[in-house]
């Protein structure tokens, strides 16, 4: 039911570049150039990092290449990983799973949560390495355990499948819940679903509506519809007809053509003045 979360985008790294200020700031990639031609390992990431996403010159995944390679043979972590997403992508460099591999894993040996995600992905298909579901579970415990949150629900995945690790849905509540205290909609899908069911924790209806509420307030299109479709029965919530028409409104704008029909239903319930108030709100408010 539930896959692996890889990052493919490097925009979480690209945050941290001092050299990037804004969208709009001019970069001085000449500047960054000639650090990085000089030998400065950082300034060759960055380089790479400019080339890659077009700020300041012309996208070129063959330059961005390049420049990885330099600072990845100097031992500079950041440009290891970014070199093996390269590699993994086929991007600038013809695909190849298992230098994907040794770069995730040098930059993984550094201590970068991202890359060791990354292997541990790559360990769990067989991609460029030898398929272990014991390897990917300890390096996506590594990752996890600095924080990371999809780590941490990768973590929380192979818990609750028994990948690489004893089955154990009581450890795969703790880790997907550590993801969805960070944010991760997914996660908290996954935790409102074991409450919901009672797997690894007490049955409880109202901790599963309370975790859809935050994914929907997060923008999640199917939880929106559950959590329409909860204060609709007053399954966990009070019922409420009002909030359950302003949900699944949400969820029919967001695309979950099945949230029509809960969404007719509660129309039909609602009272003169539920219409009323419905009516009067904003249209963003209605279908954002």
């Amino acid at each position: 039911m539930f896959e692996p979360r890889r990052p493919l985008a490097l925009a979480a790294l690209i945050a941290s570049l001092c050299f990037f200020v804004s969208a709009a700031a001019a970069v001085d990639v000449e500047a960054v150039r000639k650090r990085a031609t000089a030998g400065d390992a950082r300034a060759q990431n960055d380089l790479g990092l400019a080339y890659h996403y077009g700020r300041g010159v012309t996208v070129d995944a063959v330059e961005a290449f390049r420049w990885y390679s330099a600072a990845a043979m100097q031992g500079y972590a950041t440009a290891q990983y970014n070199l093996g997403v390269l590699y993994d992508e086929g991007n600038g460099v013809a695909r190849d799973p298992a230098q994907a591999a040794r770069w995730y894993r040098s930059a993984a040996e550094q201590g970068l949560a991202i890359a060791q995600n990354n292997l541990a992905l790559l360990y769990e298909r067989g991609e460029g390495v030898e398929q272990s579901d014991i390897e990917a579970a300890r390096w996506y415990r590594a990752a996890a355990e600095q924080g990371l949150s999809l780590a941490q629900y990768n973590l929380g995945l192979a818990y609750q499948t028994g990948r690489g690790v004893e089955q154990s849905y009581a450890s795969a509540v703790e880790w997907y819940s550590k993801a969805a205290e960070q944010g991760s909609t997914e996660a908290q899908n996954v935790v409102a679903t074991m409450y919901d069911l009672g797997k690894g924790v007490p049955q409880d209806k109202a901790r599963a509506a309370s975790w859809y509420l935050r994914a929907a307030e997060s923008g999640d299109a199917v939880a929106r519809y559950v959590i329409g479709a909860r204060y609709l029965a007053g399954e966990g919530v009070r019922q409420d007809n009002l909030r359950a028409f302003l949900w699944l409104n949400l969820a029919v704008a967001g695309g979950i053509e099945q949230a029509a029909g809960p969404r007719a239903d509660a129309v039909a319930r609602m009272t003169a003045a539920e219409m009323e108030t419905a009516l009067g709100l904003p249209r963003a408010a209605k279908a954002r």
